[in-house]
């Protein structure tokens, strides 16, 4: 019973907010933005042509594409938008020197040779949304990210809502960001330039594999101001194109996520998911008990809409979202401990338990 109500009440302080929030836009002048847009790419060819086409409908200077080593046609994509919109620009990359992760190196790479006041770090899996630029410039921040919005495609994507309610309130989407409890996220990092580089860009974190939680915690350690959109209107992603690329590739995100875990966070997802779970015990919950689950799963339905194409039938089937989050995280944790080879792009990381 405490457990019930622990849960229910960390989902309606968590996710409360998200569904009363008025989805209504700040008004913001609209023109345009002296912005350098950086795209990392490797082996993105089935990606390109969405995010640039999307990128291009914005005002923006200039659109670089680091071509990250590519074995694919992700050089010939992005020279063929560059060859119709002189704002595309393509660098190909230089060999990942030693101690640097790929993404950064890259990343790293393209600001270098930027041009604009602000620098909107992206990944090539997004679809950036009509007046999302100019919600975030109005933001006025050193640093600003955005909560996504999931295009999902397949079934099992579309029942997958709890599973990213409970990464949202894992990882402190919710929560006022401060050192040590914030949400960041690598496919949205937009920066001043000058902070950018004040804070030593991408050379301080080169090794990171979680580079945008660690620029965003070193951001507030260096005193700079940081930002976080929670409306879900700014950008879309489907980060994987299969149920078995969405578990390895979640995974990947919750071994290297584990380093800003905090035990309030797992205490708050452990009393969560107790609540949702008492509605399938049937017979042997008390009525108050499945009550409180049965309030709990209306608030991620609630909630889920906000943020990607997600079925109620998710919400209805629960234990799979739930179970596949428990048995991602617990793989994750596992490889952590022992020392396990993390895999990313077709390279090859070393982590440390």
């Amino acid at each position: 019973m405490i457990l019930s109500i622990l849960g229910l009440s960390v989902l309606l302080i968590r996710l409360g907010p998200a569904i009363l929030r008025s989805r209504k836009s700040a008004a913001v002048p609209i023109g345009s933005f002296d912005v350098s847009v950086i795209v990392p790419a490797r082996n993105e060819e089935a990606n390109l042509d969405k995010i640039l086409s999307s990128l291009l409908r914005l005002q923006v200077r200039e659109i670089i594409v680091i071509n990250d080593r590519s074995e694919d046609r992700t050089q010939e994509i992005a020279e063929g938008f560059a060859a119709r919109d002189a704002r595309v620009r393509v660098l190909e990359g230089a060999p990942r020197p030693t101690g640097w992760a790929g993404k950064n190196w890259a990343c790293q790479q393209g600001a270098l040779v930027a041009t604009g006041d602000s620098l909107l770090f992206t990944d090539a899996d997004t679809e950036h949304l009509e007046g999302s630029l100019e919600t975030m410039i109005a933001l006025n921040a050193d640093l600003a990210s955005a909560l996504p919005y999931h295009s999902n495609t397949s079934l099992i994507e579309k029942w997958m809502g709890p599973f990213h309610m409970l990464v949202f309130i894992s990882s402190s989407a919710f929560s006022k960001p401060r050192r040590g409890s914030l949400f960041a996220i690598g496919q949205y990092l937009l920066f001043k330039r000058a902070w950018y580089f004040q804070q030593g860009a991408h050379e301080a974190i080169a090794a990171s594999l979680a580079d945008d939680l660690d620029l965003a915690e070193r951001c507030l350690e260096l005193g700079g101001t940081y930002s976080l959109d929670r409306s879900g209107r700014i950008f879309r992603v489907r980060m994987y194109a299969s149920f078995a690329a969405f578990i390895e590739g979640w995974k990947r995100i919750f071994r290297v996520g584990f380093q800003h875990a905090s035990v309030l966070k797992i205490m708050e997802i452990v009393v969560v998911i107790a609540c949702l779970t008492e509605s399938f015990r049937f017979f042997r919950a008390t009525p108050l008990e499945t009550l409180m689950a049965l309030a709990g799963l209306f608030i991620l339905g609630l909630a889920q809409r906000r943020y990607g194409d997600f079925s109620l039938f998710g919400v209805l089937l629960a234990p799979l979202g739930i179970g596949t989050f428990v048995y991602v995280s617990a793989s994750a944790l596992l490889d952590r401990i022992l020392g396990r080879e993390l895999r990313w792009r077709g390279r090859r990381y070393k982590l440390t338990p």
